[in-house]
């Protein structure tokens, strides 16, 4: 009996310890009521999902409109200018190529004065390129800018176009010097009293010409065989 009255008496006394639960106690995690008519309410934790999205308009260059005079392949004079110093040969003789049939399309364009510099300016170089597909390319090139427009309009670029050949004239490859005869060719056929001014150049060239096959016979015997 005593050992009862002990365990009721503990009971007792651990039940009166325990706080009392408040009426006014507002549960964890409570969730708000939504009123009638009203928006669904947002935590102030709650992360946005949504996005806006605006439209931008990017202005294209002038060089690349293709509403000017195009090849059958699209490209215009200045696509073709921008590919004419290329690193790969192939893609330099290739421009080359497009820029005579654009200007067999349209030759009007030999007639503007400053697609002209523009381009002579360009591809001038190329008579002393290594790649023999685009020396030839380059001489097929002069000879239509030749014919199109003229030694009175060819005239005021001369000087720029035989110091090119004349540098081409003086190249180590012999096969260099030998394409650079057939720019040469060109501009005596089309120019040949702008061409003359050069004359004491030309003579010192191939003086410096002649001697070099002299020295290197086996240059001469790999020219022939090209």
């Amino acid at each position: 009996f005593e050992l009862g009255a002990a365990c009721s008496t503990t009971q007792t006394s651990w039940l009166l310890a325990m706080p009392k639960k408040r009426k006014n106690a507002l549960p964890d995690f409570a969730k708000k009521k939504e009123k009638v008519g009203k928006g669904k309410v947002v935590s102030d934790s709650a992360t946005r999902t949504e996005f806006r999205s605006r439209s931008i308009h990017i202005a294209l260059p002038a060089a690349a409109s293709k509403d000017g005079p195009t090849t059958h392949r699209g490209q215009s004079f200045e696509d073709l200018l921008s590919k004419a110093l290329h690193y790969n040969s192939t893609v330099r003789r290739d421009t080359l190529q497009g820029l005579k049939s654009l200007f067999e399309l349209h030759p009007e364009l030999l007639q503007q004065p400053t697609a002209l510099r523009l381009l002579l300016s360009k591809v001038a170089e190329l008579a002393g390129d290594g790649s023999r597909g685009v020396r030839r390319a380059y001489c097929a090139l002069l000879q239509a800018v030749c014919v199109g427009v003229g030694e009175a309009a060819l005239a005021a670029h001369l000087p720029l176009l035989m110091a090119h050949t004349c540098s081409a004239m003086t190249k180590l490859d012999a096969r260099v010097r030998e394409d650079s005869l057939l720019v040469l060719d060109v501009l005596l056929t089309h120019c040949p009293r702008a061409t003359v001014h050069h004359g004491q150049r030309l003579f010192e060239n191939f003086l410096q010409m002649i001697a070099c096959e002299r020295a290197d016979p086996a240059a001469e015997s790999a020219t022939a065989a090209a």
